[in-house]
């Protein structure tokens, strides 16, 4: 805290001694003692005087009393030897005080000084901007034609289950037509389409094959833009240069990732099903199922669908070739199904997981009866395949007549059934009309029969 200071009540202040002191040893040295604070009485002048007010003999001169004695033996050693040392003093004092402003100056101005500048300097008025090109110039980049040419065709799938990718195939006056992977859209109801522009829109399934790993989607909108399909005599070669477009990780949609066709002829097993496909380098993740494969000139020569995802394999991705999608996508564009395609001729419910069971029960709830057991832990579900609807294919009445509501399927011919994936595995074992023994459960215990498979809607 700040205090005003009052002169009334001060005690006057004695100014010490100031004057200077000359003390010459018997060595004949001497020592010069400078006071703090000038003396307000002393006078100094430039009349042969120095800076600190010395006479050229060493003596002061006051501006009142008596001068100071002065020996003139003494003040002639003085002389002589107090001019070299003092010269040298007032010299040195000079150049520290220089150098102290120059230092507080340099310290001063340091952001502030402008850097060199090499070279000619612009005037001060003119305007100095980066160089543009204004020749309108059009991309070479083989890509870069090929994403232009191929991405608006591309869209994203969203379901209650999941996400995944599409390829517009083909629009016509009243619908338009998108083809993706089975595993996409199986099973599910409810399927949003969003295209590259972001609108959206709700499909429906025309059709969806299983052995393949295709299905076709249809929208109630026109004038989208269809994938281009290579012609009959278009080859692929094996090392050619690729791009894959899709929504890898079900939240990046049009992704664009490059690669080469590995192998053009690999057979995989997915699912249960034996699949001959494209291999790639290019990059393949969750939600890239049912993107596009294009080659450089932008023509479909595959769509996305699965990958291998140890952590020790990179790089491998796989394709359902074109060829295949012409063949399927046709059929179930035509006819909503694959002709010969073998079916149980029965419905059937997978109870797998307690949401099942409900989901199940809910729409036939005299399931329960067949789908739970009690033991010392209380009631619980049975996993399984259980038939539900008997009658469904009319054409095939030994299947039906055979397998009654409840009945829980375990085996066909040699394939255990606990998954979807079994079923299909033990399905593409056979075609339509081909007769199959099958495993079932009733009332605790178990049966075997024979049975002729139906086809695929019929």
């Amino acid at each position: 805290m700040f205090h005003h200071s009052s002169t009334d009540h001060e005690a006057p202040v004695t100014p010490e001694n100031t004057a200077p002191r000359s003390a010459i040893r018997p060595d004949g040295s001497y020592e010069i003692v400078f006071s703090n604070t000038p003396s307000s009485n002393t006078d100094y002048t430039a009349n042969g005087y120095n800076a600190y007010g010395f006479s050229a003999n060493g003596s002061r001169r006051e501006t009142s009393g008596e001068p100071l004695p002065t020996d003139s033996a003494k003040g002639a050693r003085a002389k002589k030897r107090i001019s070299l040392p003092l010269a040298l003093v007032v010299v040195s004092s000079c150049l520290a005080l220089a150098s102290l402003v120059l230092s507080i100056t340099l310290l001063v101005t340091r952001h502030t000084v402008e850097p060199p500048v090499f070279g000619t300097r612009p005037l001060a008025n003119e305007t100095v901007k980066p160089l543009e090109n204004n020749t309108v110039t059009v991309p070479t980049d083989a890509y870069a034609q090929a994403t232009a040419q191929t991405i608006h065709s591309v869209v994203v799938i969203t379901t209650e289950g999941g996400s995944g990718s599409g390829v517009v195939w083909a629009s016509g006056t009243s619908y338009s037509y998108i083809v993706t992977c089975h595993h996409v859209v199986d099973g599910e109801s409810e399927i949003m389409i969003t295209f590259h522009n972001g609108e959206e829109c709700y499909a429906e399934i025309v059709g969806s094959d299983a052995r393949t790993d295709i299905a076709v989607l249809r929208v109630n909108l026109t004038g989208l833009h269809a994938i281009t399909l290579p012609n009959e005599n278009t080859e692929m070669m094996l090392g050619q240069a690729v791009i894959a477009i899709g929504n890898p990780l079900g939240v990046l949609g049009n992704s664009v990732s490059d690669g080469i066709l590995s192998s053009l002829t690999r057979t995989v097993s997915i699912e249960g099903a034996t699949m001959d496909l494209l291999q790639t380098t290019a990059a393949v993740n969750h939600g890239n199922s049912g993107g596009g494969l294009f080659d450089l000139n932008g023509q479909l020569i595959g769509i996305v669908n699965a990958k291998i995802s140890e952590t020790s394999v990179e790089g491998i991705g796989f394709a359902i070739p074109v060829n295949t999608l012409k063949t399927i996508a046709g059929e179930l564009i035509d006819k909503g199904y694959v002709t010969g395609r073998p079916t149980l001729g029965v419905g059937t419910w997978l109870i797998d997981s307690k949401d099942a069971f409900y989901a199940a029960t809910d729409q036939y709830p005299d399931l329960k009866d067949h789908a739970t057991y009690r033991d010392i832990m209380g009631t619980r579900f049975i996993n399984g395949l259980f038939v539900v609807d008997p009658s469904t294919v009319a054409g095939y009445p030994e299947g039906a007549a055979t397998l009654l509501f409840g009945d829980r399927i375990t085996a066909i011919g040699s394939v255990t059934i606990n998954t979807k994936t079994d079923l299909q595995t033990a399905l593409n074992s056979y075609n339509a009309g081909d007769t199959v023994q099958i495993a079932f459960v009733r009332q605790n215990k178990t049966y075997v029969t024979e049975i002729i498979l139906a086809a695929v809607g019929k």
